[in-house]
């Protein structure tokens, strides 16, 4: 893992301004007013070339992070009724579990099932080991991102393996971005952000610079702050955190055609938590400390190359990308328990300490070209290729009244991991009378993959000489998306997606031996790769020139649909020496997803000209799902939200001086899979959010959350939680009303 030293970012802040000449140009003292809805938005995601949104088969979002705030996922990804965070608090796993963000959930499929994109190139697997130890997938800063598009439902045809369940894309910070914005050759910004919920404090300082053909940007990120605030009997754990994030970009542009760009990408982030809620007393043990740190840290070097000149004769637009990224989740633990009277097997006391950490190395290749073909045809076609490193250690040294043992358990396999792919895709256009569209777009893709473990005596003696298999597979992926115009601005389309994933390095070698309870969890030698087929149909558009629309409807069923952890088959059971149990992750026979979600905007003064800056929006969203258990009954997959629904009324003034954003939030009830799990709760809440231009060079932005200070819960915190686990259900209430506020300085 490489690590940056901290001096880095000052290092870099002080020498990218002499890449810029004397300042020249003026400053733009009028910057454009945020306009409320964007009725010709270009996406990307789903095509993999740049389309209107109105005319791409599919429910696409994204959301523009240029001039917010947010200080993590869940606020950057707060307005999606069929997108959530889930989140674990700290102490609610094994003694050395973390918390944090552990994935998104689209549709109701989240974790692997996902895939993470920043700039292209894939975030680390979430780890589980059965939901014992989670470890999420939160590797990045928001304010170093410009701009996520969230593609839902499955784009295996274009990505293919963990993108089952969506896409979710985050496109970092260009030096264009600000330079356009103030037409100097030298700009700076300095954003200050405070909040009341966790007493964070983030600073953010940027700088861009133009000299010649060459640009250049680096973005630092300090936060601080402690344990997220509750609204329960229950205080939560209390926690401290410190992160430092640095994106540096260098590009050159040598002629028209060509651009070439450089980036390293670097997140450390360390959370230290005091466990309370697992300092107990039970019988004549005693629970006197138990404190964990975690770290996280990503580090991402980059070279990317574009080339765009209509009529060449291979392609009007190449892009290819050559990087490396090196990730490492750490977690160090003490664990102090006591005991009155002493036991045999540890005296009067168990001192444990814990180091475990979950690596993820990568290099990889990206080659993406499209071609225009006449007036109709758009072909776009690329390759991919990637190996990356595995491995999940665990140490231990317990110190009692007996003497000092180590402990040397590895949860998986070392790993390496070999991915590579190809895809096709024509994008085929017409415009009819009238100014209709129709499109059809087909696509295929072809992915080989290879998982390689190690099955090295360290790991043997784990698994009791059990072997890890490995895993050497190849998938097609067809897709057909096909769009109708009902009017020149209001569309009908529908789509079929092939998915597949196939399992991660977890999947096929987590491993983990407990001699005391006398259970294990060995490999599963017979593990097949998920598939699945989705369906979709949907509306979007606009309904003359107050109103946007979007509606969908989808279907997904998958086959084999891997489950982490299962009693193994009855030929892997051993009740002589393991008689609590042996576990393996196993295929499924099959689950289903269905539902549909409804997103609308009304521009009001196109109705009124007395409401003119009024805009007003409406969203819901609502999934069901369920797999077919042991014994052939259909069961509800827990990972499906309840239904949900908002509402927005904004106004912006005149030339965006100033504007505010009321939200209206409500998430119904779901019944749990069991009633004794704990059924969480309808609520209604509500937040405003506001912004104010100080000055050409000063703007302020706040947010009042949570504004009734109702008591609730999110499902995904709490799903699954028994019901008569109060004190930690009280520990795992959302906060009450709470306030953020952040002033940007830029020159």
């Amino acid at each position: 893992m490489i690590n940056l030293p901290r001096s880095a970012s000052a290092l870099a802040l002080a020498v990218l301004p002499l890449l810029s000449p004397a300042q020249t140009g003026q400053a733009n003292t009028n910057p454009p007013a945020e306009k409320p809805l964007e009725l010709d938005q270009i996406v990307i995601t789903a095509t993999r070339t740049e389309r209107p949104v109105d005319l791409t088969p599919g429910t696409i979002t994204s959301v523009n992070l240029l001039d917010e705030s947010a200080a993590d996922l869940r606020a950057a990804l707060r307005d999606d009724p069929m997108v959530s965070v889930p989140f674990t608090s700290y102490g609610t796993g094994v003694a050395y579990g973390r918390g944090g963000y552990r994935s998104i959930n689209i549709r109701g499929v989240e974790g692997n099932r996902v895939l993470l994109l920043v700039d292209g190139i894939r975030l680390p697997d979430e780890f589980l080991l059965g939901g014992s130890e989670p470890l999420g997938r939160d590797y990045l800063d928001p304010d170093s991102l410009k701009r996520v598009e969230i593609l839902q439902g499955s784009a295996s045809a274009l990505y293919g393996s963990d993108a089952i369940g969506g896409v979710v894309a985050f496109t970092t910070k260009s030096p264009s971005d600000y330079l356009d914005e103030t037409g100097r050759a030298f700009t700076s910004r300095y954003r200050v952000t405070a909040e009341s919920v966790n007493h964070g404090l983030a600073h953010s300082l940027t700088a861009a610079a133009r000299a010649g053909r060459f640009q250049g940007l680096v973005v630092y990120t300090r936060r601080d702050g402690e344990e997220t605030d509750n609204h329960g009997s229950v205080a939560p754990n209390p926690e401290d955190f410190s992160s430092d994030s640095l994106l540096a970009k260098l590009t050159w542009q040598p002629s028209a055609p060509h651009r070439l760009e450089f980036t390293a990408d670097w997140l450390a982030r360390e959370h230290i938590a005091e466990v309370d809620n697992k300092e107990t007393t039970a019988g004549a043990a005693t629970t006197a400390e138990l404190r964990t740190v975690s770290d996280t840290e990503r580090f991402r070097l980059s070279l990317d190359y574009a080339f765009r000149s209509p009529g060449f004769a291979l392609f009007d637009t190449l892009e290819a990308r050559l990087y490396t990224q090196d990730s490492v989740l750490r977690d160090r633990t003490r664990e102090l328990i006591n005991y009155n009277p002493p036991t045999a097997a540890n005296g009067s006391f168990r001192d444990r300490r814990i180091e475990t950490a979950y690596h993820n190395d990568t290099a990889g290749f990206f080659a993406h070209a499209s071609k225009k073909i006449g007036a109709v045809h758009r072909l776009a076609y690329g390759v991919e290729t990637s190996t990356t490193d595995t491995s999940k250690p665990w140490l231990a040294t317990v110190i009692n009244s007996r003497g000092s043992t180590p402990q040397d358990s590895p949860r998986m396999a070392d790993t390496e991991t070999f991915r590579l792919g190809a895809y096709l895709q024509d994008e085929i256009d017409w415009t009819l009378a009238g100014g209709r569209k129709v499109a059809v777009i087909p696509g295929v893709r072809v992915d080989q993959f290879k998982l390689t473990p190690d099955n090295s005596p360290h790991y043997l003696a784990t698994t009791a000489g059990i072997r890890a298999p490995s895993f050497d597979a190849r998938a097609v992926s067809p897709k057909l998306g096909v769009l109708v115009g009902l009017s020149d601005t209001f569309n009908a389309y529908a789509q079929y997606n092939r998915g597949f994933r196939y399992p991660t390095a977890e999947d096929l070698t987590a491993t983990f031996t407990n001699a005391t309870a006398r259970y294990r969890t060995l490999p599963n030698p017979e593990l097949r790769e998920e598939t699945s087929d989705s369906y979709e149909i949907g509306l979007k558009g606009r309904l003359g020139s107050a109103v946007h629309l979007r509606a969908s409807a989808f279907y997904s069923t998958y086959e084999d649909f891997i489950e982490q952890i299962a009693n193994a088959p009855a030929r892997y059971q051993d009740p002589v020496n393991w008689p609590s149990g042996t576990f393996m992750t196993q295929n499924r026979a099959d689950a289903r997803i269905y539902g549909g979600d409804l997103a609308a905007t009304l521009i009001l003064d196109e109705i009124a000209p007395a409401l003119r800056g009024f805009t007003l929006s409406a969203g819901l969203g609502r999934a069901r799902g369920s797999y077919r258990a042991a014994g052939g009954a259909r069961t509800p997959l827990e990972t499906v939200e309840p239904f949900k629904a908002n509402l927005r009324l904004a106004y912006d003034s005149a030339g965006g001086r100033w504007g505010l954003n009321l939200r209206a939030n409500h998430v119904a009830a779901r019944e749990p899979v069991s009633p004794a799990q704990f059924e969480v709760p309808a609520v209604t809440t509500a937040d405003l959010d506001g912004y104010w231009r100080l000055h050409k060079h000063a703007s302020l932005r706040f947010s009042l959350r949570n504004l009734t200070d109702e008591k609730y819960w999110r499902y995904a915190s709490v799903r699954g939680t028994a019901a008569s686990a109060t004190s930690e259900l009280e520990r795992r209430t959302e906060p009450g009303f709470n306030a953020a506020i952040s002033l940007t300085l830029l020159y």
